[in-house]
């Protein structure tokens, strides 16, 4: 027995079958919107589960990258990072001048990538203007680097003695 919005229930009983009725409608109603929901083709059910494939295998090939942070090479192992990192430093300082219009007055003032500031903090990097130029003196354990701004010109030189 269905209420309309006119009737009155009569009963607390009345008032419990129309609500009973109407869970029962709801119910029905979304039965039949999941037997309506369409079915994913065989194919792309197959297709669906390579790709999981290939996307696990993909991470599992990557993973030992991805486990471990990036780490700024060794500068005792090559001198070509030496040279890299000062001429990295030296563009920052010219980007430095280009957008300030004139050099910084000490490299406090340039804001370097935090891997290489942290190396350049635990070294003896000595900062020089001269004319319309600067020059980069860097003395680490196993290199002396001199970086001069004018002609962008990098020298590394092994220190005797270094291991």
């Amino acid at each position: 027995m269905s209420m309309s919005e006119h009737q009155k229930p009569d009963s607390l009983d009345a008032l419990v079958e129309a609500a009973t009725n109407t869970v029962r409608q709801q119910q029905d109603m979304a039965a039949a919107m999941a037997a309506k929901r369409p079915v994913q083709p065989r194919g792309q059910q197959v297709l669906s589960l390579i790709l999981l494939a290939v996307l696990a295998v993909a991470l599992v090939h990557q993973y030992p990258r991805i486990a471990q942070p990036y780490a700024l090479p060794d500068p005792k192992a090559d001198l070509t990072v030496v040279a890299a990192e000062l001429e990295v430093i030296g563009e920052l300082i010219e980007s430095y001048r280009l957008s300030r219009g004139s050099y910084p007055a000490s490299l406090n003032d340039v804001q370097l990538p935090a891997g290489l500031a942290e190396v350049v903090a635990h070294s003896s990097l000595a900062y020089q203007i001269k004319d319309q130029a600067f020059t980069l003196d860097w003395k680490l354990p196993h290199w002396n680097a001199v970086l001069d701004g004018g002609t962008g010109k990098v020298e590394v030189t092994p220190v005797s003695g270094a291991q």
